[in-house]
């Protein structure tokens, strides 16, 4: 059985892109954006710069720099991507940058009493951040060529912290405690007992009896709320907050913490409440600089936020598929760990905060802004039930290529024009891969939702493939 990171010394290093064909590739994704004679001037500016000395020294540079990170075990491209793509952005974290997952209601039965269901998934992610530290989760594929398992390392190890000119991601060794907000008091539990994982009836009771202490005075507010502030605002309260002890080690408590649990004590009614909340809920009772939180509303829905700095979507669905299809299977067979619980648990301790009288006003600053984030946004989920990739893969047609078509398509019905189109594609083929663009749109794609919008037979679209080694026609399903 192979290890998690068994292959990553065998990835090939990210290529630099060749010059003349990455400027090929943007004059045929201007194409169709652009008259003619801008065309014209775009293609000759392009063809000036290509054959510069500039571009070409440039290149070197770049072939030179993947020689070296590859001496010091990064990508040429990795340093770049994070402060550019992300350290740099100052823009507040939830909505604009972090991302969010409602988990199926087949994995967390709403009739399950809730701290219980949040007890089960806690101890699920428990276990396979246990597989993970022992390196026992299976590395992933593309066909048959291992992909990059760097982005598992930072999941129960990282946080964003804020920076006045620039973010920064701190690092930290595996650990066994999680941080649990409740009604916006912040509580820290290990996972952890006697070197021996706690069952979800414990973890349950100590849920509980969190929850409960919560209940006794609840603050009208939380430092957590600073997290959603702009990044250089939130960067200069917390300078200020960690010259007091407590605040400094509730700080810490967070960061070395593997992840955020929060109980949240709103009842989102449908999939598009939830979402709402998960997306951008009460940011006294959240801490988006946390790499992830599992987030437990009081009647049994669940689902994650998660920070998306040092790693993709997919890393973290990874270790969250492991722990809900084990959680599927228990539904359906039962739950055998519900013993008793231990006499001598530990007490979950509660995390103190220091919010003097000078910040008060930036509470209020920083509530507002998030409440103007939020006004600006409509989230509307959407379940197309009539087919799905299953479906379309039957009728020889890429689910991808269909659904970028749909949204273009789209998009002309309604303005009578395309506009650039930006898709991920992943790169964890090579070593410390994570992402490159996709640019869509292109002169076949507009073509198509012109004829789509015209009066011309729609019973039978073909393509022809300009690759001769590729040419095939493929029918669009009716």
């Amino acid at each position: 059985m192979a290890t998690t990171y068994q292959y990553q010394s065998k990835l090939p290093p990210l290529p630099i892109p060749d010059l003349d064909k990455t400027l090929k590739k943007y004059l045929k994704s201007l194409k169709p954006l652009l008259t003619s004679d801008d065309y014209k001037n775009t293609e000759k500016i392009v063809e000036d710069f290509g054959s510069s000395e500039v571009a070409q020294r440039y290149q070197k540079i770049l072939q030179e720099r993947v020689v070296q990170k590859a001496k010091e075990n990064k990508s040429w491209l990795e340093e770049w991507w994070l402060k550019y793509a992300y350290l740099l952005y100052k823009d507040p974290l939830p909505i604009t940058l972090n991302y969010w997952l409602h988990f199926d209601s087949d994995i967390v039965v709403e009739d399950t009493p809730w701290l219980l269901q949040a007890g089960r998934v806690i101890w699920n992610v428990a276990q396979v951040k246990q597989d993970l530290d022992n390196e026992q989760i299976q590395p992933e594929y593309m066909g048959d060529k291992p992909l990059d398992m760097n982005q598992m390392v930072p999941i129960f190890t990282c946080s964003r912290d804020p920076g006045i000119q620039q973010d920064s991601l701190d690092i930290r060794k595996s650990n066994w405690n999680a941080v649990v907000i409740s009604n916006k008091q912040f509580y820290e539990m290990s996972l952890i007992h006697d070197g021996q994982l706690l069952s979800i009836y414990e973890i349950q009771l100590m849920l509980q009896n969190i929850w409960d202490d919560s209940l006794r005075s609840i603050p009208d507010f939380s430092p957590g709320v600073f997290t959603s502030w702009e990044r250089t605002k939130w960067a200069k309260v917390r300078d200020q907050m960690i010259k007091n002890t407590s605040n400094r080690e509730s700080f810490e408590s967070i960061k070395n913490c593997a992840f955020v649990v929060v109980l949240d004590p709103s009842t989102p009614a449908t999939v598009i409440d939830a979402c709402h909340q998960l997306a951008m809920g009460d940011p006294h009772n959240r801490w988006f600089d946390k790499i992830f939180q599992l987030i437990f509303f009081r009647n049994g829905r669940a689902g994650i936020n998660a920070e998306h700095t040092p790693l993709d979507a997919p890393a973290l669905c990874k270790i969250l598929d492991i722990a809900l299809l084990n959680m599927r299977k228990q539904n359906q067979s039962g739950y055998p760990l519900l013993q008793s619980t231990r006499q001598n648990l530990p007490s979950p301790s509660k995390l103190h905060w220091n919010i003097t009288p000078d910040l008060i006003s930036n509470v209020r600053d920083a509530q507002a802004d998030f409440q103007a984030l939020v006004n600006d946004v409509d989230l509307m989920p959407f379940h197309y039930p009539l087919f799905g990739a299953r479906f379309l893969k039957a009728h020889k047609v890429s689910p991808d290529g269909f659904v970028q078509l749909s949204l273009q398509l789209g998009y002309f019905k309604l303005h009578r024009r395309g506009c650039p189109v930006y898709e991920t594609a992943q790169t964890r083929q090579f070593f410390h891969g994570r992402t490159s663009t996709v640019r869509s749109f292109c002169s076949e794609s507009f073509a198509f939702s012109k004829i789509m919008c015209s009066d011309a037979p729609k019973d039978c679209l073909l393509y022809t493939s300009p690759s001769p080694r590729d040419r095939q026609k493929s029918r669009m399903p009716s």
